[in-house]
């Protein structure tokens, strides 16, 4: 959702081209915005290539339950400008969802619970990465938790339940027992100190930028919010 230059999902479109195990069937990326959607077809045409076998689809797609049945249930039925078809998007049709910094705004929390909840199945997961940008009146210290508590309160509105350690720490589920050992006890998220534990303390080993690294990502608040369909 939001996707933009589609820079996340391609990653991870890529990601398992070398780690089978996390390989997705397929990537539907979909933003509101025709132009930034061009691009975002454009990049994932220039990275997965034919040998790279990612199948991929780019979609326009507004956020809010107003305009699920429209773009949920109908294709326009046009060619996209790289001459792609577009196929259609169904309701509970999405294992997992993948929102990467797209809060700006407190008001885009609700449409985006609303459009998440109708995409994935039940069971599903909704990943929510982000670093705090939205305006909230709190101390300027709190901002993360603060920001948090918001988002946690309206994923609980769209029957999201949050994956801490605490609940992975009771299944024998792999998916479970790999996200328990980056979300802190008593956490209610992934952050980026935990990845740079998890690859020996090195603050640049995931970054793709030299102006920043995963300690400077964890001072301002960055998270990822892992949600399961209930």
């Amino acid at each position: 959702l939001g996707a933009g230059t589609g820079a996340s999902l391609i990653a991870i479109g890529l990601a398992g081209t070398v780690c089978e195990h996390v390989k997705p069937k397929s990537l539907t990326l979909t933003d509101n915005d025709p132009v930034v959607l061009s691009l975002c077809e454009k990049n994932c045409i220039t990275n997965f290539k034919d040998d790279v076998g990612v199948n991929f689809q780019v979609f326009p797609l507004d956020w809010g339950k107003d305009n699920h049945e429209k773009i949920m249930h109908e294709s326009d039925g046009d060619d996209n400008d790289n001459g792609r078809r577009r196929k259609h998007i169904y309701a509970s049709s999405q294992d997992t969802v993948v929102a990467t910094d797209v809060i700006y705004d407190l008001s885009a929390l609700q449409p985006l619970f609303e459009t998440a909840s109708i995409l994935v199945k039940i069971g599903g997961f909704f990943v929510l990465s982000h670093v705090p940008r939205a305006c909230i009146e709190c101390d300027w210290k709190d901002i993360r938790d603060s920001l948090e508590h918001e988002i946690l309160n309206e994923a609980a509105k769209h029957n999201f339940a949050l994956i801490t350690s605490m609940a992975c720490g009771s299944t024998n589920d792999n998916l479970h027992n790999s996200i328990s050992e980056v979300v802190g006890k008593d956490d209610n998220a992934i952050r980026p100190i935990a990845l740079m534990d998890l690859w020996g303390g090195d603050a640049k080993m995931l970054s793709s930028s030299n102006d920043c690294d995963l300690l400077e990502l964890d001072s301002v608040g960055a998270s990822i919010i892992i949600f399961r369909r209930e």
